[in-house]
């Protein structure tokens, strides 16, 4: 009996309702907004350490971390709205502060977005140099 009502808890009738009451788009904006600004500074020093050392897997890895922080970039951009909506309900907190922050992250996004170009291209260049990749 317990076996069916946890299978009939998983079914997405119940997690959908569920995961709309745990989080909503406040929540992963603060999750999720700190992913592009560490990725990409811990992104930036592992390509350093791979170009420095000419170790195409740590490049790739670092291509990857970019790749990873750009997409965050976007999700919070995406986010930030619903964020905006509920942090405006808060006393003490000015509509200039908001727009300066909406400001900035429309420069945030534009830039991760190349940057996620970039490294896209270069995990591209590097896995058609990599000898792995000749292999496969």
């Amino acid at each position: 009996m317990v076996l069916y009502d946890l299978c009939h808890l998983s079914s997405h009738y119940y997690i959908a309702p569920l995961l709309k009451i745990i989080m909503n788009q406040t929540h992963i904006h603060l999750l999720i907004t700190h992913l592009p600004i560490f990725g990409s500074i811990l992104g930036g020093l592992v390509l350093t350490h791979g170009l420095w050392t000419k170790s195409n897997q740590t490049k790739i890895a670092a291509y990857n971390l970019l790749i990873i922080s750009s997409i965050g970039a976007v999700i919070a951009y995406l986010t930030g709205e619903g964020a905006e909506e509920t942090v405006e309900k808060i006393q003490g907190v000015s509509e200039s502060m908001i727009d300066q922050h909406a400001d900035f992250a429309v420069y945030a996004l534009v830039s991760l977005s190349i940057l996620g170009v970039a490294a896209l291209i270069g995990l591209f260049l590097s896995l058609r140099k990599s000898p792995l990749s000749r292999t496969i």
